[in-house]
């Protein structure tokens, strides 16, 4: 199995080891190697986070 953890976010650094737009690759098992959800979960919240400041200073960027 290999997965495939894009960050899409134009931020310095992203977690231990990520990088913005940085590709990594899990291979193995996936039960023994499983996806750093928590450092998704963490991108997410960082990208709702701007999106609402973005909506919310320059709506007619968003729409």
């Amino acid at each position: 199995a290999i997965y495939h953890v894009h960050t899409q976010l134009n931020i310095e650094h992203i977690g231990p080891g990520l990088g913005p737009g940085q590709t990594v690759q899990v291979t193995g098992p996936a039960i023994l190697k499983p996806v750093p959800w928590g450092n998704v979960a963490y991108q997410v919240v960082l990208i709702g986070a701007g999106l609402g400041v973005t909506f919310a200073t320059r709506p007619w960027q968003v729409i």
